[in-house]
């Protein structure tokens, strides 16, 4: 039986390890965080710039229980959707979470992959909005290292999984805090706690610097 390691438990590294399945293919996806989903982990309290038909996946039309009534729906409405896709095509019991690869290279006509397994990582056995497919666990213990061998590997981490901050020429003049926006909180509450009766600049100007905008002006900022 071929085997196939797929580095990415987004929307692409679960679609890629539904395919090889089909194929007849040992699949391991590794993903770093708690659950499947990807960047929309981080994004859920952001609105899609499309309508939801276009992130429809061929194989799951969306269930009428998880459509939004908004023709642009939001984030965590398309991370239940990813979830709910995993839970479709049983792909929970393939992902191993909390696992970091580290390297990557050939020997003996194998890929041989490691990986850093966090506390508590290890094949998913549940997983849900915002519940982690993982074991749970923590601590202060170290990762362990793990290595898998493969015929066929997948790198499916996405086009935006490396932050982009810009420097502050002068830091000893702002003493704030400065934030990405996968680091801003998706919590309305939290949000506000932060940003209330604070001054708020935003860097950029795409869909997400909008939205960022609009939910710290919402929050009191």
């Amino acid at each position: 039986m071929p085997t196939t390691v797929i580095i990415g438990a987004g929307i692409s590294g679960l679609q890629c390890a539904a395919a090889f399945l089909r194929l007849g293919h040992s699949v391991t996806v590794l993903e770093k965080s708690d659950d499947v989903g990807g960047a929309w982990l981080r994004y859920t309290a952001f609105t899609i710039r499309v309508p939801f038909e276009f992130f429809q996946l061929p194989d799951f039309p969306c269930p009428p229980e998880l459509q939004s009534p908004d023709e642009c729906p939001t984030g965590r409405s398309l991370l239940r959707y990813i979830i709910a896709y995993a839970h479709r095509h049983n792909l929970y019991r393939h992902v191993i979470f909390r696992a970091t690869v580290t390297r990557l290279h050939r020997l003996g006509g194998a890929w041989q992959c490691y990986y850093d397994l966090a506390p508590g990582g290890g094949l998913g056995a549940g997983g849900g909005f915002g519940g982690g497919g993982g074991r749970g666990g923590g601590g202060e213990e170290a990762p362990v290292q793990h290595r898998i061998a493969a015929d066929f590997v997948v790198v499916a981490t996405g086009l935006h999984n490396a932050l982009n901050v810009p420097a502050i020429e002068s830091p000893y003049l702002f003493r704030g805090r400065v934030l990405h926006v996968q680091d801003v909180p998706q919590d309305d509450a939290e949000l506000e706690a932060m940003v209330s009766g604070c001054r708020v600049a935003v860097v950029g100007g795409t869909k997400t610097a909008v939205d960022v905008a609009l939910r710290a002006a919402r929050a009191g900022g």
